[in-house]
């Protein structure tokens, strides 16, 4: 299934020269998908699929502090993922789960599956983001879809120092993007 995430996130942005921004964010979650590797389902079927899983939410809500953060959806699954800097670890709180899901942020996924890694594209338009106008990467995943993250670095600083360890989910790679260039493929390692 070929899914398109797009997250509006636009938290993801790269070193800044002044404070690193410590607070509360809330972001609108919007879902596109390639009907046609969907299995024959439509855009609104596989919604309701992600509905009726639990898997589906439309808000996240981060809180950042000292490199630390919390991550809430608002899905029916209430997911809570927690990451402590000190430690480097992230803790994934599942409602009707008993169990803590602890990943280790060093590591690019919490899977044992080999995935391809993603190319990293950095877009030169600009887009209006919620009255502000924001750059974006985006990670193509080939037959896995693609995420688009997009962010303002004038609006909301985040030091990528704080990240640096955190590899999961490429977070500390796409917080340096912008300081490679602009290159549109970019290949980092």
């Amino acid at each position: 299934m070929n899914r398109i995430f797009i997250l509006i996130v636009s938290i993801f942005t790269t070193f800044s020269y002044g404070q690193s921004f410590e607070g509360k964010l809330t972001y609108k979650v919007e879902y596109s998908f390639n009907t046609e590797s969907s299995f024959g389902l439509s855009e609104k079927d596989m919604i309701e699929h992600m509905k009726k899983s639990g898997e589906y939410f439309d808000t996240l809500v981060v809180n950042i502090k000292n490199g630390n953060y919390e991550k809430l959806v608002n899905s029916s699954n209430s997911k809570r993922i927690v990451y402590k800097s000190d430690i480097n670890k992230i803790y994934t709180f599942d409602k009707g789960f008993e169990y803590v899901l602890i990943a280790n942020a060093k590591n690019y996924s919490s899977s044992k599956m080999e995935f391809e890694r993603p190319e990293f594209i950095k877009n030169d338009s600009i887009v209006s983001v919620m009255g502000k106008d924001c750059k974006s990467i985006t990670l193509d995943w080939n037959s896995l879809g693609k995420e688009t993250y997009y962010y303002n670095d004038t609006f909301l600083k985040i030091d990528s120092e704080l990240f640096k360890s955190h590899n999961y989910e490429y977070l500390n790679e796409i917080l340096t993007i912008k300081q490679k260039g602009k290159s549109k493929n970019l290949s980092l390692k």
